[in-house]
């Protein structure tokens, strides 16, 4: 039985836990309906609704089947959430839940090894505000990634390796294959790091003979089938929206490599103070190089697959929960050796104080909630007024407009965002206009060089006009 000083240390951190959760959800929420957020995750919303429309894992005109572009087959766990609410807030909501309890599986791993209520404090709140976990909640304009859902499933199989949970450990690590393809390369040195933590703690049955044999029957089998249903459906796509090369000419360009070893050294630096406490023990040694290795492959592989190798980014989800596992397992066997928790804590002070100084403009949230704090903004009001007149859409029906127009029309309409429109060649944009009827527009955004283009392409026509919105309805391909 746990004392009542370890409960109320469980309780408090709860507290302090629903308390931020409340806080980003309501942020969050009111961004949402002062239309704050853009492009990603209202692709992601489209595919999910019309799959429970019956349209299968088709998303439409942009990204078409989805599972041809990223096989984000975890992502699709969300559908009954999605059937229930139709509402992109539920991937909102996801994104908050998943960044919370990551946190809190840091902290319950961290008790569940001894340490200090202290220390567990200081390590939870310093990952909560961690720069690019943090990022994947709201100072991330797409409203949410994928890639979000990942952090957990580590942690989470951390957890299961502590508390010896073998299925709990097998059912995360077939889930974190199934949220992308691209983490298939990563999943030998990952299995490596989880293996020295392993090793580390003396969890014997990690190394067992059914255990080795399940985890690679897993790994190859949902390796199979993630290939299978990548080329599959990208085979049915026409515009083959996602990465179709890797970009190696970054490799030789001095540039690219430098804007990569100034993200890793960003991202190591917040939790250096604890990183440098595991530099003379040998065990912590190859974990500091397991760790250091799969940060530093996830960023080539940046910078391979989209040419760029971002800081704070969401192909980085990865990093978070193995930096802060890695500190954990270091603060764990620091903990045995040194007389007290003063160095730790002293080195976990310095962290939180790194992190909550590189988010010192992030946290004041000033660039995603407009003055007015009413629930609704008037144009989204507005906008829903309009949606309301428009007649149902037929199956793979598109809107053309601009993403942070579109969460009133999403419950029922796919779109295609107009940046993306502008920028594509000629015949691509003849191809997206096959299935659009509607265009939305700003009328303070209104452009005459694009309604010429839109002109050259096809003739439209007033649909619909309010105070601050016209719609415009193209004439059919005859």
């Amino acid at each position: 039985m746990k004392s009542i000083g370890e409960r109320w240390v469980l309780i408090s951190f709860e507290l302090f836990l629903l308390a931020f959760t409340v806080a980003q959800l309501v942020l969050g929420i009111f961004s949402y309906f002062h239309l704050s957020f853009t492009s990603d995750g209202m692709y992601y919303f489209s595919a999910i609704r019309n799959l429970v429309d019956g349209l299968g894992f088709y998303e439409g005109p942009v990204f078409e089947y989805l599972l041809g572009n990223h096989s984000y087959v975890t992502l699709y766990l969300l559908t009954p959430l999605v059937a229930v609410f139709r509402s992109p807030i539920v991937l909102l909501v996801t994104s908050v839940m998943c960044h919370v309890s990551a946190t809190y599986l840091l902290f319950a791993s961290s008790r569940r090894l001894g340490l200090s209520f202290l220390v567990s404090w200081l390590l939870g709140v310093s990952y909560l505000f961690y720069p690019i976990s943090f990022y994947l909640l709201f100072t991330n304009p797409f409203l949410f990634q994928p890639d979000s859902l990942l952090p957990p499933l580590v942690l989470g199989m951390i957890y299961a390796i502590l508390v010896e949970k073998q299925r709990s450990f097998l059912i995360c690590w077939c889930l974190l294959l199934l949220t992308k393809e691209e983490y298939l390369v990563i999943a030998l040195p990952l299995l490596l790091w989880f293996w020295l933590i392993a090793q580390a703690q003396g969890k014997h049955f990690f190394f067992s003979r059914r255990m080795f044999s399940r985890i690679w029957t897993s790994c190859i089998l949902v390796a199979t089938l993630m290939i299978i249903i990548l080329l599959y459906y990208r085979n049915l796509n026409q515009l083959h929206y996602a990465v179709k090369s890797a970009h190696f000419h970054y490799l030789l360009n001095k540039r690219a490599l430098w804007m990569g070893v100034i993200a890793i050294g960003k991202i190591i630096l917040p939790v250096t103070p604890v990183l440098l406490l595991g530099s003379t023990d040998k065990a912590e040694k190859k974990l500091l190089m397991a760790s250091v290795g799969l940060l530093v492959g996830r960023i080539l592989g940046s910078i391979l697959i989209y040419g760029e190798a971002p800081y704070v980014h969401w192909c980085n989800a990865i990093i978070p929960p193995v930096l802060f596992g890695t500190s954990l397992f270091i603060i764990h066997r620091k903990q045995k050796i040194c007389v007290g928790d003063r160095p730790i804590i002293i080195s976990l002070f310095f962290v939180l104080t790194l992190i909550l100084w590189q988010q010192r403009y992030n946290l004041t949230f000033n660039n995603l909630v407009a003055v007015d704090w009413t629930m609704k903004s008037k144009q989204y009001d507005e906008l829903e007024k309009l949606e309301a007149q428009l007649p149902p859409p037929k199956p793979k029906e598109a809107m053309l407009t601009s993403e942070y127009l579109m969460p009133p029309f999403l419950q029922r309409r796919s779109h295609i965002g107009m940046v993306f429109f502008q920028f594509s060649p000629i015949k691509v944009q003849e191809e997206l206009l096959r299935n659009v009827r509607f265009i939305l527009i700003s009328k303070l955004e209104a452009n005459p060089n694009f309604s010429k283009k839109i002109m050259q392409i096809r003739e439209s026509k007033m649909y619909l006009e309010s105070a601050n919105f016209l719609i415009l309805e193209l004439k059919p391909n005859s």
